[in-house]
Formats: C-alpha cells, structure tokens, sequence
C-alpha cells in the first residue's frame, strides 16, 4: 500500500507514553521468532496488532468486539473507541493528486497535457511529469522524457502552480459503517434486510466511484404467510473508477449469489461484468456493463450474456439509483432486472429509502425501506 497505487494513506499515531513504548518494543522483540495462523476474513495482520496491544491495556478487552469478520478499519475504531488513537494524518495517492491537479486545470492546458508536443502552461507541464513519474514508478522506462520535462520545468523558472492540501477535515473513522440493518414493508410484503460486513465502501449507499466489497448481504421476505430467503449474495465485489480522458479505468462487478420466491424455483447464479463509468455531472454518474452470468437452477447450469447500465445521484443527504440488467439465457428463460431507489438521510447512519424492484424474485415490488448502518 505504497503512493503509487491509487491508494490513499491514513496514519493514526498511538497516543503512547514512553513507558509504553519501552514496553511495546520489549514485548514485540520477545514475539521475534512466534508464528501465527493467519485468515484473511478475522485472524488477519490487524487482528494481531490488536493483541499486541492488548499488553499494554490489559483492562481493555480490544479483541472482544469482533463477531463476524475483522478488517482494518473496525481494529481502528476499537482503538477509537479506547481513546488509543485520537489523531490522524493523510497522504493522498499519487492518482488522487494528480485527478486533482488534473481537474484545475482550464481545456487549453488538459489539450496540452494530452498532446505530444512541448507544454506551454507550466500547470500543464507539471501535469505530464507526475504521469511520466508514475509511469515510472509502474515499470516503463521514460528517462529520457523525463529529462525532457525537467529541462522545460527549470527554464520557466519558480511559478505558483497547484494548491493540493488534501486533508480533508474528519477522519475516515467517522464516516465509513461497516454493516447495516434494513427493514421494508410493502402491499403485500415485509422485509428484513441485512449486510454484516461492507468493506472499503466509499459511501452509505455503494452506487457510486469507488470499491466496495461485501459479504453475506441476506434479504427475507414474508408474504402470504410464507417467510423465504429471497436474496443472499454471498459476495459482491464492486469497483466503479470515472473514465477520464487521462484515465481510461474500467469498471467491474463480481457476484456470487443465490435467489428465492414464492414466483419462481431458487436458483445461484455467478455473475461478472466489465463496463465504464462516466460521470455526467459533479453528482451524476452513469455506468454501462456487459455481463455474463451462469445460473444453477432444478440441476441443471445454463450460461447467459448481457448488460447492465444504471444511473446514481448522490447529493448531501439524497441518494438515488435506476439500474437495468439485462441477461439473455434463452428465448424461454431471460432475466430482466430493472430497480429503482431513492434515499434520504433523516439522521446520522439512518436513511429512508422508496424502493421498486421487478425481478426474477420480485414480478413487481414496491416497499419503503429504513436502514441503519452502524
């Protein structure tokens, strides 16, 4: 997890003593030649920096929160929780600094930064000897490009170019949830809808940029006095990068699930899809996919083709998503997914949703869904 990934870096300084230190590195020069089983889902490398840990408060129980799975994030806030961090400090990617330089600058000087010719804006010679330094970085041999820029850097001599004070103001510890609990009511139909375990979400709702991966999202329906697992993806692995003119990222989504309903026979089904996401407005964002899936139903596994394009808006304390999936198994059995959703925030990790779904599970569904996320 170094700067030039498209990773960006929290650093949270433990509020040690210097007794505790001592202490620290004592205990940490004993566990010198100890192995440990690892396990990527809770006895991981951040499970263990909690027991580490633990040494130096041992009134604290700091492995005792975890019941389903430990990530990094949750072991920060215990340590939050414990007033064991308090502080924080952030270092931006290389990708993030450089979108953000990108984004300042006017058309002219993204025409330069785009060109093959020698740069005029000296913001747009900055430009293009970041990307030479990360294209670097990445393995390609551009020595003599850089040589290039840097002479033409040094001859229009010191100029303001970028304010880049990415620090945003709270901590990511006070913005992420980690799980959520949602219940539904519709017509004919309520609902409890569950997800233990949201990883590396950027936002509540998952629609937009960024990479999200949960695991064990269940959704039970009761209707007609018949109560059944109507939805249970036991993955789903989500990234949505913005295709840009300086970076063509693609999109993809990976699900493993399993469906029920009262309608239909249960069915699993994988499913992977590539596509791109574009963004049409500041808070617009538009995705298109194409899909392949292989569905598991009465013993027997058939494969399909299609698409899936989807329309989100986030803004302040409004969410919504139009989603259309599309696959083609055959002219007896396609599955057509079409979902509608929008949300509102009424208090913190509380939001209110009006969901219509039409699907395989559901011929036609609309509920209102209150979701905690915690």
């Amino acid at each position: 997890y170094v700067s030039i990934e498209g990773r960006d870096l929290w650093e949270f300084p433990l509020q040690l003593s210097e007794k505790q230190k001592i202490k620290l590195l004592h205990h940490i020069i004993e566990l010198e030649a100890q192995d440990f089983p690892y396990y990527y889902f809770d006895y991981n490398c951040s499970y263990f920096i909690l027991s580490l840990l633990q040494v130096l408060y041992p009134e604290k129980m700091l492995m005792d929160d975890f019941w389903f799975s430990t990530i990094p994030y949750d072991t920060l806030k215990t340590l939050q929780k414990n007033k064991i961090i308090e502080k924080f400090e952030f270092r931006p990617s290389n990708l993030r600094v450089i979108e953000t330089k990108w984004n300042a600058l006017n058309k002219f000087e993204k025409k330069q930064v785009l060109s093959d010719k020698k740069a005029e804006s000296v913001r747009a010679l900055e430009v293009k000897m970041d990307l030479a330094y990360l294209r670097s970085n990445q393995g390609e041999d551009v020595k003599t490009e850089l040589y290039d820029l840097q002479l033409q850097r040094a001859k229009l001599g010191s100029q303001k170019t970028f304010e880049t004070n990415l620090k945003p103001e709270a901590s990511i510890l006070s913005e992420w949830p980690t799980s959520f609990l949602g219940f539904s009511a519709s017509k004919d139909t309520a609902g409890m809808h569950v997800l233990p375990a949201l990883k590396d979400s950027l936002t509540p709702t998952n629609y937009m940029k960024g990479i999200n991966i949960s695991l064990l999202e269940t959704k039970l329906i009761y209707e007609d006095s018949y109560l059944y697992l109507s939805d249970l993806s036991l993955m789903d692995i989500r990234s949505y990068p913005l295709y840009t003119e300086l970076f063509k990222k693609m999109s993809y989504e990976i699900s493993l699930f399993y469906r029920d309903s009262k309608h239909r026979a249960a069915n699993s089904q994988l499913k992977v899809a590539f596509g791109y996401s574009f963004s049409l407005y500041d808070d617009l964002v538009w995705q298109f996919f194409l899909n392949t899936r292989a569905k598991h139903q009465d013993d027997s596994t058939r494969f399909g083709a299609g698409y899936i394009q989807q329309l989100s808006f986030q803004h302040k304390k409004w969410t919504a998503l139009i989603r259309q999936e599309i696959t083609y198994f055959d002219s007896i059995d396609d599955d057509k997914d079409y979902h509608l959703s929008i949300g509102r925030e009424i208090s913190y990790q509380k939001q209110l949703r009006f969901n219509y779904l039409k699907t395989e599970t559901y011929p036609s569904l609309s509920e209102i869904e209150f979701v905690f996320y915690f």
